[in-house]
């Protein structure tokens, strides 16, 4: 008589009832049992088969969870395409991303298009200021040169002071090189012969103020006063300015070389007819 245990075991792997079992081995008759069809395993075999079924299992899993995590993402940044893998996700993006450079927004365009405004105002505003600097700078060296001339200039002018000041700055540029003050004619600077330093405003102005008599009782150029007249006849103002214009055709009023012929006139017409 077999034991109960064992009696379930063979059923079990029969794949028939445990009572069916015993009643069959305790019938005097021969008696059959169908037998499940069912697969032997060698104990390598065994151990291959679970650790195949553990890879595939493994694979199906990451593939579920990778297709998973790739729809969460799509649904994320509201993309639409047909794969469900990373690769599939990355090269969308990827495509959006250049095509994001490639057409930039309304408002990057907005923005840059500011910018240059902004850009250009600033480089007007920024040649105005420079303009206006420029002149005002000019405007106080003027201021300065005339304050300097009027305290080196003598008292005794044959002219009046501001015209010979005038005279002098129309063929004279006065300015400030490495903090020292400079004169200038045909803009090269004036210098000493000897020492090839630079003259003194005050050695130029006064040299050049004898020069052209501009000051009573200083030497004429060339020891001559070519006729008493500067070489013009006329007796008043108006004559004279007619008779220049004779002679000078080709010359205006305002040019510095009138100025300079009326000053020699005046000086030896001190008393014009009016």
């Amino acid at each position: 008589m077999l034991k109960k245990e064992t009696i379930e075991a063979f059923a079990k792997f029969a794949g028939v009832p445990a009572s069916d079992l015993e009643a069959k081995i305790k019938s005097e008759r021969e008696e059959d049992i169908t037998l499940q069809k069912v697969n032997v395993f060698s104990d390598d075999e065994l151990n291959q088969r679970i650790q195949n079924e553990k890879t595939t299992s493994y694979n199906e899993g990451k593939t579920a969870g990778v297709e998973m995590e790739v729809k969460n993402k799509k649904k994320e940044l509201g993309y639409e395409f047909e794969g469900k893998d990373f690769d599939s996700l990355f090269e969308f993006h990827s495509n959006k991303v250049k095509e994001s450079f490639d057409k930039p927004d309304k408002k990057v365009i907005e923005l840059t298009t500011d910018i240059e405004k902004m850009k250009k105002a600033h480089k007007v505003e920024l040649e105005t200021i420079t303009g206006e600097r420029d002149t005002l700078k000019g405007t106080v060296n003027s201021l300065k040169t005339t304050n300097s001339l009027m305290n080196i200039i003598p008292a005794n002018t044959v002219i009046p002071k501001e015209d010979v000041i005038t005279l002098f700055n129309s063929k004279h540029q006065v300015a400030v090189e490495e903090g020292k003050t400079v004169v200038k004619f045909n803009g090269e600077t004036m210098k000493d012969e000897k020492t090839a330093s630079p003259l003194e405003l005050k050695t130029v102005f006064m040299n050049w103020a004898a020069e052209n008599k501009y000051v009573s009782g200083t030497p004429g150029r060339g020891g001559g006063n070519e006729g008493g007249s500067g070489g013009y006849s006329a007796k008043s103002a108006s004559s004279f300015q007619e008779q220049w214009q004779k002679q000078n055709p080709e010359k205006s009023l305002n040019d510095p070389k009138y100025q300079e012929d009326y000053a020699a006139w005046r000086k030896e017409n001190k008393n014009p007819e009016q």
